[in-house]
């Protein structure tokens, strides 16, 4: 039939059409071993064991950000031995339980505890074993609790991990191991002096919360090299506050606008919306 193929099409490309990368692929490096101690004390297993045996939780459901993924399998190990370590705590009286007050449950985010609902959970009368859940993945950014992914192991509580924004839940309770990431000082504090030569300057030290355990020391060695109006905030829970989840200054807290006369030092770089609403309210950032 005229205009009709003899024969079928090649499908497959020629070699001269296949693209090659122009560049080396870069792989990150190797992760550094660290001691089960250091490993410990990064992920603050023991703080955070002793929160799940106080709130009675059974199943636990565990996010990681993608960057805290690969230590994900040693932090439920390091975790399950922490909680059979520890003694399940007494059932509470009926007595003891008509006079504990609210605000008795209440932590405080600077020493880097349980989100604002602490209260223990219907399902908390199951056998005195915790299941742990690692979530694949997760419906929101990683700095938010991902309730939605927890309720799909009928979790008691999320426990997240890393840089948290600290949006209030409505569903779960939320312990927020924020991790004790490394921090060499010598650095910063050079860099920190170069910036600032007006020691009487006023400058707010500000840390991602992955770094928060690191402001009280620096502010302390600062203080020390002659800087006499440096504020160090702490880490609370107020996203309405002037500094977003952070103190402000004593001066600051009765007139929001006087934030614009700190410069900010920010160790680690912000996310983009937390830059842009703090690059609007102080004098300059670093």
């Amino acid at each position: 039939m005229p205009g009709f193929p003899s024969s079928a099409p090649v499908l497959s490309t020629p070699d001269t059409h296949i693209f090659e990368a122009q560049t080396a692929v870069r792989h990150p490096p190797p992760p550094q071993a660290i001691s089960d101690e250091d490993f410990a004390t990064k992920y603050e297993i023991s703080r955070t064991a002793s929160e799940v045996k106080a709130g009675k939780w059974h199943t636990i459901a565990l996010q990681f950000p993608d960057s805290l993924l690969p230590d994900a399998s040693r932090v439920v190990e390091a975790l399950q031995a922490e909680l059979q370590r520890l003694p399940q705590p007494p059932l509470p009286t009926e007595d003891a339980a008509e006079t504990t007050s609210p605000s008795a449950l209440e932590t405080s985010f600077n020493d880097l505890s349980t989100s604002s609902d602490t209260t223990p959970s219907p399902r908390s009368s199951r056998p005195n074993k915790e299941k742990l859940y690692i979530l694949a993945d997760t419906s929101y950014g990683s700095c938010c609790a991902d309730e939605i992914a927890a309720e799909h192991v009928s979790a008691d509580v999320l426990i997240h991990y890393g840089r948290a924004c600290l949006s209030p839940t409505s569903r779960l309770p939320v312990i927020y191991v924020f991790t004790m990431q490394l921090l060499a000082h010598e650095p910063l504090v050079a860099s920190f002096k170069a910036t600032y030569p007006d020691l009487a300057a006023k400058i707010v030290l500000m840390a991602d919360v992955m770094f928060s355990s690191h402001v009280p020391a620096l502010a302390a060695r600062l203080a020390g090299e002659g800087y006499t109006a440096l504020f160090a905030p702490d880490v609370r829970h107020d996203p309405a506050s002037a500094l977003p989840n952070r103190t402000v200054p004593p001066d600051v807290a009765g007139d929001a606008g006087t934030l614009r006369g700190y410069h900010l030092f920010h160790v680690s770089d912000p996310a983009p919306a937390l830059l842009l609403t703090l690059s609007s309210r102080v004098a300059s950032i670093h």
